[in-house]
């Protein structure tokens, strides 16, 4: 009993030892294993998730089934089965089924004592149970908190278990006594081929299809089959019964065969088809004891059998299989004869002939024994019901009415046929070839005609029972349709039917096929005569090494190919050439000779060149002498006559290639170059192909066979993607240690200590590269070890003993939120490897990552830095200059660098290996784990890419501005750094003498980096290493330092031609091997003509993949557009003048007109390149107070403003400053200047002055003549008369000024206290306004006694002092400066040295007898001074780039105006500042003179993916994106080059392009072009989408952002369905799946948009999922009921007055306007900013508008017509529309529409969301409602689809309306504007506004 307690238990404890039974979460788990060793029957097989998925999935549990299911306990030991019986079937998911059973028995005893006497007892009576869909044991699945018991695989018992007594252990007690009841009530098993079904399926087949839905069948049983069903169980249990009643009696033998006929008779009239039992064989016994003779007993026995056969005969058994019944028919017309008593049957309506049918089935399904009824001719039930009703219930009478009228008619025609006898006669298609056809005549099509033909004959088929015919007939239609569909043709479909063709007269498909390759072989044979350019011409030149005819036609290989061309098609053909290796020259030589045979666009094109005598076509482009395209083959080969013939053939299929390109690929067979001579243009170009050919001709490696190149195409795979997969193999020990490193030389270093800080925090905490727990998935993904145990365990003891991988205990390793372990698997890739000096064939060894890959993050760390092959051609080279390339290669990268511990847990393996391989104790199992960074692990490329950085950059302190990566531009220096992985290489340009010496030598940097890697002792391929090599490769392509080529490799392009004639010579093509040879997904998968072209005009450029980096790049730059009646192109190689200046020679004042004064000049502080004469010109002319032409054009720009205050007459300091420029000057402030500090105007003057918010720096120069400390001091005359100088107004107690002064000197005191005080408090407050500020006094001036003043010196104000004489003053007058500008401080703080030759201080009296002192008339700066002061401040404004800022600031403004006004992109505002801000800075660094400089900048900027020039800005968002800004082309001067008209309409996509092309026909008529790069600036959004073509079908009708949006619902979809594991093979599991997304978004909170952007893109590229998502519609349904939708508030017509007159009042009418339209017209937004003037048709008299809407939501690209009647609006519409009709009403950008209109909101008072422009449409459809009372007509006006949904709007309008309040201060606001837009609107007559 302990032994079975603890069996239990180890069936229970599912969560761990901790978790008791008790707990009511606890989960009874009984774990199923595989079926056990029992041989069930077909219809009692096991089911299983694992075993046989799609019967499990099917299966119907019903209530009482009895079902068989096998267990076991949580350590996976088997538990014998238990029998559960069924009470209710619960749910069904794709984890499996969650049924209610109750508990019968078991035949494990400990299992059954658990079940009736432990603890799960309980469970018993009910308990529910769930079916896995996988293996139990894992399964993780939950009902609530209620208890589940797991089942895995299960069978439902029927009676063959009462009959095989298996299993036995249910007829064993005790289980015997409890089964015994439930086994009687067991039903009869259904045996294959019972039931109805398709007559011609075998026994095998439908026991194996029948058996999953046998439960369900049988519960669809209709009452009939179950009575049928009864009575031959009753039968059977009679005859058991009788044969156990009497066991030793033997039944007498006429007894025994009449039981064996009745049995048989009973097995005819079931209606089991197909499954006919065999007759036991009959022994005649004699019975000489019994009553009679033997032939008495014979002769009764004649007498049964004939009364038997009579009753046979009467009987009409509707089950018998005999022939002609399959339509519900009866027996012939005899047989019908002799029932009188039949009546006849009139059709589905009652109406029709009598036909007699005897069809015993469907009467036993109306009334037992009752004969047919008449159908009735009246009744309730619609025509289409009764025909309903009537084929259900005699299922095949219409089919059989259908053949006896055909027969009947057909019998009549002339071709005459027979009535038959039959009921069902095959007479489909003979009434369709007799009757039908004629009589319908051309109205049936091709399609019609063998749809019927199709349909007549199986039914014809059907009617002779020949069911597998007509089955295959429609299998092979449906095929053939299918076909036609996808190609759109029916030329090869057609072959997939089994009937024959239309026109099929009395030659088989054989003799068919025999003439036509007759025919083709002999037209072959004399076009081979006629076209081969060879023949009877002796020796030729230019056959250099070939020989003439004669070694020609004496190569046998030759030869062959000319026989196999006469005899076989084309592709035949060339693979037979191919069937051994060629140089690459001659298989385009050969290509070339037969291309004209092959019928494509391009072989026609190769056909006319070769045929002279026929004219050109019109419709070809047309061609000027001098065009370097298209070139005449014949004078190619003129010209190329000293060169060999497979050089000469191979550059002539070049050209032809490009005469190709030239023309479009259009057909052009009729077209033929007019010249016969080339071109000096085309001699150069023709020579530069003959330089490439050549160079491919060099390459000493041969072109593959068709056998080599076709396994080379298989090789390679590809997924859905297009991205390369290769193939994983078994792991082999002998291959895979000689890769690996050798002892010692792996896992050298650890990885972290190579990483950047922030990547090496996260790999030091492996936690933190996990993704959030709600991401991970279900179930960890399954990874196996691709390897046999014996050679995982050599494996992982040679990398223990590299150190590439430790053992891990279990308890390390990592699981996932369920607790199971996360393990990953391993396998091999081939890998070729030379050792020993010979290539062999070995294995790398690949950590299959994928489960731990679905737990972690991709970290971003070196792999956005990896180089892109593109970039390499943008390097240049002049003629004297080499390029080297010093590489280095590491052994095993990936191995050398060692992962933290704490991640071996996550990189274990899923195989275990014993622990003594690491050195452990034996016997304890270990999981091995990766000790280095794995190939294979997601962040595997970024570490390793991360580690290589930092060992180059900072360990070899090698500069990283020389790395050449995607994300930076190419450096500008002469030595380039390339870091891809486990190789660095160095690219060095030299000069060529100094390359020559320094052949073979490393360079500084490359001797930097291998000294660091010996001294980290790690090792590098000697056997990759390159010192300054001239050539070598990179990226895969070949650098050709000497010859100036990067291109592609030698090897590659072999490979390329290779494989490319490989596809022409197979007979069809996967798409595997499409994508192996373009490098992308194709379309076509089979070899189309023009598919072919495409492979040929590829082999053809192969020799041209290659740049030439000595090419110059030109000095000038082009520019291009186009317009739809017209194109042109502009050149220019000068910038522009700096935006927004003048021309001006300065011979005079640019506003007066008037001469300068020396050496006062003033220029403008703008910059804006005028000169001005004085400082009141100047004001002028920044004020704009001069006529308008002469106001500065950047008077916009917001300088830095100085501001004198009290600056004298003269206000030199101001002059000073405005002459130093870049610093704007206010009025001086001064008295002589019209100001009054002493009355209110004067100080309020100043106030706004000093609120200026532009100003930067302030002067105060405050009078000082009454804070002179030299007053009261004698003064000494001239005649040395000594005076009293001035009173003294102040000493150093009384700073402020005596009392006892006389009145009038008071107020002069009181003045000048306040000038000095007002200066003193405007320097206190300078740090909190951030204002430079300066006072000037004398140095010996009172006021720097004030407390104020000492206050500024510790504040940190500078004390600047001078001499007037040090700057050029007469006499020595000592300044004092208080300021806060270091620059100021640096030039006039100065100590005087002493001056000779200065004046002396001198008083003297002027006439009036009044003191004159000196000092006073020189009261006025030096002008030096000024001009040193104007000196200090502009530099300390250019210090903090006042000057840069204010002009970058406003160049943003104008850029980010002008960006709205693009596109919606660049309007986004955190796009559009980026843009602004980064043209602003591009602008600034346009300087003339530089232009070539920024050429050649612009070069470094080409994108690494090809050769255009795209400008990129970062915008710091969240994602950190990356957006393309235009070029900013204004800068450049464009002079016109040419211009042009259009002789055709096109796409304005198609014309840009079309400009483009005819600038490049105009460079090619030159040869000074060739070899040049050039730049053209072009519209790249339209010139890029006319290259990509047309769009497709598929996405017809469909916006980008509705593509987006669907990219992102089916991106997030599918990203959920990983997640889950769920299995999407069928549409159910779709619709499943989908439903329970669509619920997780709506518990989740997502848009109601995901849900619906979801099933439109499933429903729209799937239309076959439209009607098979019922679930997943049914829950968007239901959510839509529940959404409600937060709606525009309507705009009342008072308040769109009032907006109207806002928009008018503020000079916007145009914007007045287009509101009025909005709401009268009830337009959309979009509608609104689309319209234009030209759409607004005003009608003759004036009174009416109609208003066209061009596209709109329920027009279906068709225009809609509005008609206004407003004669407010039609008289704003006359005035405003002026001239250019064309123009928008709204010209900006959508953005700031919604901009405009919010700020019109917001001026009457409102929050700017309250109303939106939407809400014009709404208030529009309110307004009209209420207004005219009528539905239909505001739908029309509205151009609703649907009245439903404006009922809806009408609806909810009012309803809001009704609820809107508007505040006391709106509603006035409202009402002002209203009648001052009502007032303007009414002055409106005749066009013009009146006043």
């Amino acid at each position: 009993m302990a032994t079975a307690w603890r069996s239990c238990v180890a069936v229970l404890s599912l969560r761990g030892p901790s978790r008791q039974l008790s707990q009511p979460e606890a989960r009874l788990t009984t774990r199923s294993n595989h079926a056990p060793a029992i041989t069930p029957s077909v219809t009692m097989r096991w089911l299983g998730g694992e075993n046989d998925r799609e019967a499990w999935f099917k299966f119907g549990f019903k209530e009482g089934q009895l079902l068989e299911c096998a267990v076991r306990d949580d350590a996976g030991h088997t538990q014998g089965t238990i029998v559960v019986k069924v009470l209710e079937k619960k749910a069904t998911g794709p984890a499996g089924h969650f049924v209610d059973c109750q508990y019968l028995c078991a035949s494990d005893s400990h299992y059954s004592w658990w079940a009736t006497e432990g603890p799960g007892h309980s469970l018993r009576k009910k308990a529910t149970y769930h079916f896995c869909d996988g293996n139990s044991h894992e399964c993780q699945e939950k009902l609530g908190r209620q208890k589940l018991i797991h089942v895995e695989t299960f069978r439902l018992l029927t009676d063959e278990v009462n009959q095989s007594k298996s299993p036995t252990w249910l007829f064993t007690r005790p289980c015997f006594a409890i089964m015994e009841p439930h086994l009687k009530g067991l039903t009869k098993p259904v045996t294959p081929g019972e039931g109805h079904g398709l007559p011609w399926v075998g026994q095998e087949e439908k026991a194996s299809s029948d058996g999953s839905d046998s439960s369900e069948d049988e519960g669809r049983e209709d009452m009939r089959k179950q009575i049928s069903r009864l009575k031959k169980e009753l039968a059977a249990a009679e005859e058991n019964s009788q044969k156990k009643g009497d066991k030793r009696k033997r039944p007498a033998s006429g007894d025994k065969k009449k039981k064996k006929k009745d049995k048989k008779r009973r097995s005819e009239g079931s209606p089991e088809r197909g499954d006919e039992k065999k007759k036991a064989k009959k022994k005649k016994r004699r019975d000489d004891s019994g009553p009679g003779s033997a032939r008495g007993k014979r002769k009764a026995d004649r007498s049964r059998k004939r009364s038997r056969s009579r009753k046979r005969r009467r009987s009409s058994s509707a089950d018998s299989p005999k022939r002609g019944r399959l339509f519900g028919g009866g027996k012939s017309s005899s047989e019908d004869s002799s029932s009188p008593g039949r009546k006849g049957d009139r059709g589905p309506f009652g109406a029709a002939e009598k036909e007699r049918f005897d069809d015993r089935r469907h009467e036993d399904s109306s009334d037992e024994g009752s004969v047919f009824r008449e159908a009735s001719t009246q009744g309730a039930a619609t025509n289409q019901l009764k025909l309903t009703e009537y084929s259900q219930r005699y299922p095949g009478r219409l089919a059989a009415r259908l053949l006896l009228r055909m027969q009947r008619e057909s019998s009549l025609s002339s071709v005459g046929a027979t009535l038959g006898k039959k009921s069902t006669p095959a007479a489909a298609l003979h009434y369709l070839q007799t009757m039908m056809l004629p009589t319908l005549g051309q109205k049936v099509n091709v399609r019609a005609g063998r749809e019927l033909r199709t349909l007549c004959t199986v039914l014809d088929l059907m009617a002779q029972e020949k069911m597998p015919q007509a089955a295959d007939i429609v299998a092979q239609r449906v095929k053939a349709l299918e076909r036609a569909c996808s190609e759109g043709l029916w030329g090869a479909a057609q072959f997939l039917e089994l009937i024959g063709g239309e026109q099929q007269g009395l030659l088989d498909r054989a003799e068919q096929y025999y003439l036509s390759k007759e025919f083709l072989l002999e037209q072959k044979l004399k076009g081979l005569e006629r076209n081969n350019p060879r023949q009877g011409k002796g020796d030729q030149k230019g056959l250099k090494g070939r020989g003439g005819k004669g070694d020609r036609e004496k190569g046998p290989e030759n030869s062959v190919i000319d026989v196999e061309e006469a005899r076989r098609t084309w592709r035949g053909t060339w693979g037979k050439f191919m069937e051994m290796e060629r140089p690459a020259l001659e298989v385009l030589s050969v290509l070339f000779q037969r291309l004209h045979m092959l019928e494509s666009p391009l072989g026609k094109l190769a056909k006319t060149f070769k045929q002279k005598d026929m004219p050109p076509r019109a419709d070809c482009p047309k061609t000027r002498g001098d065009d370097l395209l298209p070139m005449d083959l014949t004078a190619v080969q003129e010209y190329l006559t000293d060169l060999p013939v497979d050089e000469v053939e191979a550059i002539m299929l070049v050209v032809l290639g490009l005469n190709y390109m030239w023309l479009g690929g259009r057909d052009s067979e009729r077209y033929r170059p007019e010249r016969d001579r080339l071109t000096k243009a085309q001699r150069q170009a023709v020579s530069h192909l003959a330089e490439r050919v050549r160079d491919l001709g060099s390459v000493d490696k041969r072109c593959p066979d068709l056998l080599t190149g076709r396994s080379q195409l298989v090789e390679a795979k590809f997924d859905y993607g297009g991205e390369p997969i290769m193939s994983l193999e078994e792991l082999k020990a002998e291959q895979v240690i000689p890769v690996w490193p050798a002892i010692g030389e792996a896992a050298v270093q650890h990885v972290t200590s190579y990483l950047p800080d922030d990547l090496r925090e996260r790999i030091e905490n492996p936690e933190s590269c996990l993704l959030p727990k709600e991401d991970w998935p279900r179930r960890p993904p399954k990874s196996l070890v691709r390897a046999t145990q014996e050679e995982w365990n050599v494996i992982v003891k040679a990398a223990a003993a590299r150190g590439l991988m430790v053992p891990v205990e279990e308890q390390d390793v990592f699981r996932d939120h369920n607790g199971i372990m996360v393990l990953n698997g391993a396998a091999g890739v081939k890998k070729l490897k030379k050792i020993g000096g010979e290539m062999r064939s070995m294995q790398r060894f690949i950590s299959n990552f994928i489960p731990i890959n679905s737990y972690q993050k991709h970290l971003e760390g070196g792999d956005k830095h990896l180089p892109y092959l593109g970039q390499l051609t943008l390097l240049n080279q002049d003629e004297d200059d080499v390029w080297v390339v010093d590489s280095e290669d590491f052994v095993s990268c990936f191995n050398l660098w060692k992962l933290p511990e704490r991640w071996f847990g996550y990189t274990c393996f899923g195989k275990t290996v014993d622990a003594k391989l690491f050195g452990g104790v034996p016997g304890k199992q270990v999981y091995p784990a990766m000790a280095v960074v794995p190939m294979g692990w997601i962040n595997a490329v970024s570490v390793i890419q991360a580690v290589v950085r930092t060992l180059v950059f900072s360990e070899s302190e090698i500069p990283e501005e020389s790395e050449i990566s995607k994300l930076k531009r190419l450096p500008e220096t002469d030595d380039l750094s390339v870091i891809y992985l486990d190789s660095y290489d160095e690219l060095r340009r030299l000069d060529r003498q100094c390359a020559e010496v320094l052949q073979g030598v490393a360079s500084p940097r490359h001797k930097r980096f291998l000294k660091v890697c010996q001294e980290k002792g790690l090792p590098l391929n000697e056997g990759k290493r390159l010192v300054a090599a001239t050539k070598g490769t990179l990226q895969g392509g070949e650098l050709q330092g000497k010859e100036g080529w990067y291109k592609l490799a030698g090897d590659k392009q072999i490979n390329l031609v290779g494989l490319g004639s490989c596809l022409l010579g197979l007979p069809e093509w996967r798409e595997f091997d499409v994508r192996h040879f373009f490098g992308k997904a194709k379309k076509a998968l089979c070899p189309t003509p023009g598919a072919m072209d495409e492979v040929i005009m590829t082999m053809a450029f192969t020799a041209l993949m290659g740049t030439s980096l000595k090419s110059e790049l030109e000095k000038f730059i082009y520019c291009s557009d186009a317009s739809p009646s017209g194109g042109g192109v502009a050149v220019s190689s000068q910038f522009m003048e700096e935006p927004w200046t003048e021309r001006h020679e300065g011979k005079e004042c640019w506003v007066c007109q008037g001469p300068f004064d020396p050496g006062f000049e003033f220029a403008c502080p703008a910059l804006c390149q005028v000169a001005l004469c004085s400082l009141q010109c100047l004001m002028d002319h920044r004020n704009g107070r001069c006529p308008p032409a002469r106001v500065c054009k950047r008077r916009h720009l917001e300088l830095p403003r100085f501001g004198e205050r009290f600056a004298g007459k003269q206000a030199r300091l101001t002059e000073a400053v405005a002459m130093a420029g870049t610093i704007d000057v206010q009025e001086p402030y001064d008295w002589h200047w019209g100001h009054d500090f002493f009355t209110q105007e004067g100080k309020d003057r100043l106030e706004e002055l000093m609120t200026d918010p532009l100003l930067a720096a302030e002067h105060w120069a405050p009078c000082c003549k009454l804070f002179s400390k030299a007053r009261g001091r004698p003064i000494r005359l001239e005649d040395g008369t000594v005076i009293p100088g001035p009173q003294p107004v102040r000493d150093h107690r009384h700073l402020m000024g005596f009392n006892h002064v006389p009145v009038g000197m008071k107020v002069r005191l009181r003045h000048s206290n306040q000038m000095a005080l007002k200066s003193l408090k405007a320097l206190e407050d300078a740090p909190r306004s951030t204002l430079y500020e300066s006072l000037e006094h004398p140095h010996g001036s009172w006021l720097w006694e004030f407390t104020l003043a000492k206050k500024l010196l510790e504040a940190g104000f500078l004390q600047s002092t001078g001499s007037h004489c040090c700057f050029g003053g007469p006499r020595e007058k000592w300044f004092e400066f208080r300021n806060n500008i270091p620059g100021v401080h640096r030039h006039i703080n100065r100590s005087c040295p002493g001056h000779e030759g200065l004046k002396p201080y001198k008083v003297t009296r002027d006439e009036d007898g009044y003191l004159v002192y000196d000092t006073a008339e020189e009261e006025q700066y030096p002008w030096a001074l000024c001009r040193a002061y104007a000196k200090g401040l502009k530099e300390q404004l250019m210090e903090d780039g006042h000057f840069g800022r204010v002009f970058h600031k406003h160049r943003v403004r104008w850029y980010a105006e002008e960006l709205k006004q693009s596109t919606e992109r660049l309007g986004e505002p955190l796009v559009n500042l980026a843009a602004a801000e980064e043209l602003a800075r591009w602008e600034s660094s346009l300087k003339q003179g530089e232009e070539e400089l920024h050429l050649r900048k612009l070069l470094t900027m080409a994108s690494y993916r090809g050769t255009d020039i795209r400008a990129y800005v970062t915008v710091e968002d969240e994602d950190a994106t990356r957006h393309e800004i235009p070029y900013p082309a204004l800068c450049w001067r464009w002079k016109t080059l040419m211009a042009f008209a259009w002789d055709r309409e096109a796409h304005i996509n198609e014309l840009e392009l079309a400009t483009v092309v005819a600038l490049i026909k105009h460079r090619g008529r030159s040869s000074a072009h060739f070899r040049r790069r050039w730049m053209l600036i072009v519209d790249s959004m339209v010139t890029r989408g006319d290259l990509k073509g047309k769009k497709s079908l598929r996405y017809a009708g469909l916006h980008a952002s509705t593509l987006r949006a669907y990219q992102r619902a089916l991106k997030g979809f599918l990203s959920y369905a990983n997640k889950s594991s769920v299995k999407l093979f069928r549409s159910s599991q779709l619709d499943e799946c989908v439903s329970a997304y669509l619920d997780h978004c709506f518990q989740e909170g997502e848009p109601l948009s995901y849900a619906g952007h979801l099933l439109s893109a499933l429903k729209r590229f799937h239309p076959y999922l439209k009607f098979k998502l019922p679930e997943s519609s049914q829950f968007y349904k239901n959510w839509t009921k529940t959404y409600h939708p937060t709606r525009a508030i309507p705009a009342s017509w008072e308040l769109t007055e009032a907006l109207m007159g806002y928009a008018v009042c503020h000079h916007q009418e145009e914007l007045g306007l287009l509101i009025g339209l909005g709401f009268i017209g009830m337009l959309r937004t979009a509608e609104m900013l689309a319209l234009t003037f030209q759409h607004l048709v005003i009608h003759r008299d004036h009174h009416s508008v109609s208003m066209v809407i061009p596209t709109s939501k329920t027009s279906s690209g068709n225009p809609q017509v509005i008609q206004v009647s407003d004669h407010q609006m039609v008289r704003m519409i006359l005035r405003l529309r002026g001239k250019h009709h064309k123009r928008l009403l709204w010209a900006k950008s959508n953005q700031a529409f919604r901009n405009a209109f919010d700020q019109l909101v917001m001026g009457l008072g409102f929050h700017s969301r309250t109303y939106v422009p939407y809400a014009l449409r709404r208030g529009g459809a309110t307004y009209h409602f209420q207004t005219f009372r009528n539905l239909d007509l505001t739908v029309q006006q509205g151009r609703w689809a649907c009245p439903k949904t404006a009922r809806q709007y009408l609806d909810s309008g009012t309803c809001q309306l009704a609820h809107v309040h508007w505040s006391r201060t709106q509603a006035k606001r409202v009402l002002k504007y209203r009648l001052k837009g009502r007032d303007w609107r009414l002055r409106q007559k005749n066009g013009k506004l009146e006043y």
